[in-house]
């Protein structure tokens, strides 16, 4: 039986029940949920999840998924080409800053210049004790190839800004 990967991103108001409709369309429909990564931005919820059904099943999810606007959860589907990767190097990458216009295109170009591919990335901004500014944070996890000198992401990175601090897990 050939299956068929689907990545479904979902956007709707906050509201309780979300997951649970998006769940249940996807198992009523003949999916499984495989994961997800979900939360809540500026009084939105929204998320990524990755589910799989029999290649037969596709186009019942796929109606069963659009159906949901009508409760007011938009669900964008697209099916997965999955590829051989190379094996790489993981890195997770830990970023503190004052927060300014463009930090997240810096640090998204930085990691690009040397080859890093971003594999997750959570950023948030909070009050800076003692100031009228706010913090940038990141929390980065990214690929390298296995035989990567992970000090030249870290001079990379912490040529951006005299403020930038970059803490390097591997």
């Amino acid at each position: 039986m050939n299956s068929a990967q689907l990545i479904l991103t979902v956007m709707a108001e906050d509201q309780p029940g979300i997951v649970d409709k998006v769940s249940k369309a996807v198992v009523s429909s003949g999916g499984n949920w495989l994961e997800s990564n979900m939360s809540r931005l500026a009084g939105k919820f929204t998320g990524i999840v990755s589910i799989e059904c029999p290649q037969e099943k596709v186009t019942d999810v796929k109606q069963s998924l659009a159906l949901l606007s009508n409760t007011g959860i938009r669900v964008l589907i697209d099916e997965s080409t999955s590829q051989a990767i190379e094996p790489g190097q993981l890195i997770n990458l830990y970023i503190t800053s004052n927060d300014r216009p463009g930090i997240v295109s810096e640090v998204s170009s930085a990691l690009a210049s040397v080859g890093a591919n971003v594999l997750s990335l959570h950023t948030e901004c909070s009050s800076a004790a003692m100031s009228a500014g706010f913090i940038f944070e990141a929390k980065i996890t990214s690929e390298v190839p296995l035989d990567f000198d992970v000090s030249i992401l870290t001079d990379v990175l912490e040529k951006l800004s005299d403020d930038l601090i970059v803490d390097i897990v591997e």
